[in-house]
């Protein structure tokens, strides 16, 4: 809820409309092919079925459409962990 009132305060600041809804990331509220990009940043260890997360975003994403992520792993070698 906390997260959630942060964004729609930052929606409703933004310079461009934004929608605020609810949904997860295996069964994304979008019809088929109704984003340009779509954007996922250090989550995606976070959802309960990542095959599934994954085909919501392809499934949202127009054909030519971009995905961007960040994610992190965790290194094997102590000096990079």
């Amino acid at each position: 809820p906390a997260l959630r009132a942060l964004a729609e305060q930052a929606a409703a600041r933004a310079p461009v409309p934004i929608s605020v809804l609810d949904g997860t990331a295996e069964d994304l509220p979008a019809p088929d092919g109704s984003f340009d990009t779509a954007v996922s940043t250090l989550v995606l260890c976070s959802v309960r079925d990542l095959a599934a997360a994954l085909g919501e975003i392809r499934r949202v994403l127009r054909p030519d459409g971009h995905f961007c992520f960040l994610e992190h792993l965790r290194a094997e070698s102590a000096g990079f962990a």
